[in-house]
């Protein structure tokens, strides 16, 4: 029986590129807590209007958003 053992947090740049982080033991463990503690340690906000959203730090990339995904216990070291 595969179990859930933590989370990888992937973020989803303008640019199709995707970046992966390792679970924040500082902040709440659920999917949203975890992106959005990552969203604002490496982007910022610009709003309101049309060209509204978060755009990474020291450049003109949007993020596009983040999912998370399980790691299962037989996936930990690899």
């Amino acid at each position: 029986m595969k179990i859930i053992d933590s989370m990888k947090i992937l973020i989803i740049l303008a640019t199709g590129a995707i970046i992966t982080f390792p679970i924040d033991n500082s902040v709440k463990s659920d999917c949203f807590s975890q992106g959005h503690s990552i969203l604002q340690k490496i982007s910022t906000y610009h709003g309101p209007g049309p060209k509204q959203g978060w755009v990474l730090n020291d450049s003109n990339i949007e993020v596009g958003g983040w999912y998370c995904k399980p790691i299962l216990n037989d996936e930990v070291g690899e």
